[in-house]
């Protein structure tokens, strides 16, 4: 799937929108679901809209789906820029709950995905980061690149990442742990695909 924030009357957050389109190109929308997460016509490159997030309980909730669920023997390919505020705990996706390997979050200081650690390098406040993480079933590794590099793999990744029978929460944790405080852009879940095999440039346009 993909996020796209669409910006609906900026300030009026009960009528912003978020668009999330499945690999069968069909576009949903759903509202925030909690604060005022709204679209922000602040990205890392043209004219287009990211989702504020402040910190405060904020995020993005939309319903299961099978998709979202792979198996150990399934490659997948998430991405996303991120601009955080504060160096705090935070979630950026969570489709698993409490405790779920789909989790890409940081707390105390850590960054965990698929059950495993990884280290993005230095994440300074105020500036734009495209993260790609790429799940490579055949080694059984997670490659976690930043800004079109490699900064670190997670190794002997080979359990089911993700339900399909929970619902999927973006700027929080499942059970309201670790809000996010910040942008997210064009956040993309990709399943059964590699996208990113080797460094590579961030894309420099609206994903679609």
């Amino acid at each position: 799937f993909l996020l796209k924030a669409k910006n609906a009357a900026y300030g009026n957050y009960a009528a912003q929108e978020f668009t999330f389109k499945d690999s069968a190109d069909t576009a949903r929308s759903w509202t925030a679901n909690v604060g005022d997460v709204h679209a922000d016509a602040f990205t890392p490159y043209s004219n287009d809209y990211s989702a504020h997030f402040d910190g405060s309980a904020d995020y993005i909730e939309f319903p299961a789906n099978a998709n979202m669920a792979v198996n150990g023997s399934e490659d997948y390919t998430i991405e996303f820029w991120m601009y955080q505020n504060d160096t705090t705990d935070l979630c950026i996706l969570d489709n698993q709950g409490a405790g779920g390997a789909s989790q890409i979050s940081r707390i105390a200081g850590n960054w965990y995905h698929a059950g495993g650690q990884f280290n993005p390098g230095t994440i300074n406040n105020y500036q734009w980061y495209h993260f790609a993480i790429v799940h490579d079933a055949t080694g059984n590794t997670v490659k976690v690149y930043v800004d079109g590099n490699l900064q670190s793999t997670i190794s002997n990744v080979t359990g089911a990442i993700g339900s399909s029978s929970g619902n999927n929460t973006i700027g929080i944790r499942n059970d309201g742990y670790y809000p996010f405080h910040g942008y997210l852009k064009d956040l993309r879940y990709v399943k059964g695909s590699q996208v990113y095999t080797t460094n590579f440039t961030p894309p420099t346009e609206p994903l679609t």
